[in-house]
């Protein structure tokens, strides 16, 4: 077959491999299989699962199955999405037809096994009130009283939502709450053999990052509160039942730039250990792919051993380590230039770890690892290896305060000779990080002739803390100065890009990046600005997360306590210098950087006859790259394509 590189419909044929499962016993994993229907667009999930040297095969029929957790024997418990509920289903590994354990009127997420209370731990979205519940499109008042946000990306309109945790009962469904009405739960992990359940909630719902991890035995009602203050990711139970893990960062410290750390705490006794602060790296990994499939995992697990498992982001790469309070942290699948992104461990006899692998050129597949080394469990995505896909090659520049910076450069497919137009794109975070994840909408750019320069300025993941931090309160130097000397250099390192035809893109913080580039130089033809921030002020008061999120981000108070701050930093009031064509992709349902922010960005530049286009794209939320309909997703890129078409691929076009 000719080297032909990806199409966009080639969407469709991608499959999405996630929340691999392995039983306790390391003999069974399920997992989750994800492929957009070319009839509705829609991505479709079944569970599969494999068992010693038989291949992969479907457990169920999908087309919405996800989060599965295992029960008593072989039977697996899982979340079904319908169009006016979800419902807790349940299903044999072995065989048969799966049967409905419990309905919830909006959406619930099996935890885990009591084997003591012989029942399921579930965390639930509880929509309050009395009476059967209502859609808010189908009320006459939303009101909202003391309590924020209004509304939540991919999620909707609250109104009264709140996430509890709960029990229910097994086999008749029944269920009964755990957390107390004021707690907003955000994770939970049972023990299955005492039924002790470890939460963490918050209470306040102005600081949702201030947390409590607490432990309670549903069976006496009993309730001890273990750690209070930090933003917790993850728990795990020891098998002894004695102790828990779980991941943690404080917010008065890191605020939204600092690293996740591994902790181990002794419910004996004692003060919570660090296992991973010696490492000054992330356990909870952003490196950026648009091809992941849904998963509930905690990412942290404890072995049969009593090792903790934990994921370690290490420039673009993740790793998978383990470490005790009596071990230092070391790799147990070293990453090289990949990201094992999600895992299990089993906890009875020999350890074996079910996880998922991608490549820079590779979407993730089923891996098994055990004292023999690793061994594939999937193949769906072999199909790709015919297409001859580039490698992205590395490079290390040195960036603000000398600090040295990675990027990396995807040429074009089949490139000869001549020099190529080319994108420097921005992630969006900011503390996310590009790497080797499997990015799509890269290699449709590379199959189109474009090539790709993407890295990780100061405020990125998967470097020192200090890195992160150095962004805190600089936002737009160290972040600009990094971005703008990659562009620099990367036509010096890598000659087949054309110095003279580049664009700038990004999404979220690099939409915001990229509209506050352009505000400064000209230097590139075009631009585009995907889901971004054109006025923090604003921003602060629509966004579900603006009222805390702009304030760290920019280091100051609320807008009218820091007018000029959230001003300097906003490309609306620097709109008077944009001369660069510019397209503006946004989601009508994007609840994180709300539509105003693209409308007002569009204005300011119509107003000024600077070339400009607003793609807007309906039914769709912040997250449309990575998991919006494939319909909407191909129409995007063909947006994008065609902007950079006009504007780079003639050469002709000079900026107004």
């Amino acid at each position: 077959m000719a080297r032909r590189g990806l199409d966009l419909e080639d969407l469709y044929r991608i499959v999405l491999v996630s929340n691999p499962l392995i039983h306790p016993s390391g003999d069974t994993v399920v997992f989750t299989v994800s492929r957009y229907n070319r009839g509705t667009g829609r991505l479709e999930s079944s569970l599969w699962t494999a068992a010693g040297q038989a291949g992969p095969r479907p457990l169920t029929g999908g087309p919405s199955d996800t989060c599965p957790v295992w029960g008593p024997g072989s039977i697996v418990f899982y979340t079904r999405r319908g169009e006016k509920q979800a419902s807790i289903m349940a299903v044999d590994v072995g065989g048969g037809e799966p049967w409905r354990l419990a309905g919830f009127p909006l959406n619930a997420t099996p935890v885990g096994w009591n084997g003591k209370l012989e029942s399921l731990v579930v965390i639930y979205s509880d929509p309050g009130g009395k009476g059967e519940w209502k859609p808010p499109s189908e009320r006459d008042v939303l009101a909202y009283e003391g309590v924020l946000p209004v509304w939540f990306n991919g999620v909707g309109l609250l109104a009264g939502v709140r996430r509890r945790l709960g029990i229910v009962g097994y086999p008749d469904g029944s269920l009964e709450p755990v957390s107390a009405g004021d707690e907003w739960v955000t994770g939970a992990a049972v023990d299955p053999s005492t039924g002790r359940i470890a939460y963490t909630y918050y209470t306040d719902p102005l600081e949702p990052y201030r947390q409590v991890l607490a432990v309670v035995d549903p069976s006496t009602g009993e309730r001890e509160r273990i750690v209070e203050g930090p933003s917790f990711a993850g728990i795990a139970w020891s098998h002894r039942s004695n102790a828990i893990a779980y991941r943690a960062r404080s917010w008065e410290e890191d605020r939204i730039y600092g690293h996740y750390h591994v902790y181990y705490y002794d419910l004996d006794g004692g003060e919570p250990v660090c296992l991973s602060c010696s490492l000054d790296r992330n356990t909870l990994p952003s490196v950026n792919s648009d091809v992941r499939g849904p998963s509930c995992l905690q990412l942290l697990d404890i072995g049969p051993e009593g090792n903790v498992y934990f994921p370690v982001h290490d420039a673009g790469s993740v790793a998978l380590y383990r470490a005790s309070p009596e071990t230092e942290p070391e790799p147990v699948i070293p990453a090289g230039q990949a990201v094992v992104d999600e895992f299990t461990v089993s906890k009875e006899g020999g350890l074996r770890i079910a996880y998922t692998l991608m490549t820079a050129v590779r979407p993730k597949e089923v891996m098994i690892r055990d004292d023999t080394g690793s061994e594939r469990v999937t193949w769906f995505n072999d199909w790709i290896e015919s297409r001859g896909l580039r490698e992205p090659s590395k490079y290390t520049i040195e960036g603000y305060q000398g600090d040295p910076v990675d990027f990396w450069v995807l040429p074009p497919v089949g490139q000869g000779e001549g020099e190529a137009p080319w994108i420097l794109y921005i992630h969006g975070g900011p503390k996310t990080s590009f790497g080797y994840g499997f990015m799509f909408e890269f290699h449709v750019y590379s199959s189109k002739g474009y090539a790709v320069v993407y890295g990780n300025p100061h405020g990125s993941d998967g470097y020192s803390r200090d890195y992160a931090l150095l962004s805190a309160g600089r936002l737009g130097t160290a972040d600009y100065e990094d971005l703008i000397r990659i562009a620099d250099t990367a036509p010096s390192v890598s000659p087949g890009l054309d110095p003279e035809r580049s664009a700038v893109a990004g999404g979220s913080y690099g939409g915001w990046m990229t509209a506050y580039i352009i505000t400064r130089t000209d230097r590139f033809r075009a631009a585009i600005v995907q889901r971004g921030c054109s006025n923090w002020a604003s921003f602060y008061g629509a966004s579900d997360i603006g009222w805390y999120f702009a304030p760290a981000l920019l280091d100051a108070g609320a807008p009218w306590e820091d007018p000029s701050r959230y001003e300097e930093v906003s490309p609306l009031y620097s709109a008077g210098n944009i001369r660069t064509p510019t397209l503006i992709v946004h989601s009508l349902e994007d609840y994180r950087c709300p539509v105003d922010q693209a409308l007002q960005l569009y204005t300011a530049l119509t107003v000024r006859r600077v070339p400009s286009r607003l793609a807007l794209f309906p039914g769709e939320n912040h997250d449309l790259s990575r998991t919006g309909s494939a319909r909407r997703r191909i129409a995007r890129l063909r947006e994008m394509l065609g902007w950079l078409d006009k504007y780079l691929a003639r050469g002709d076009q000079d900026n107004p």
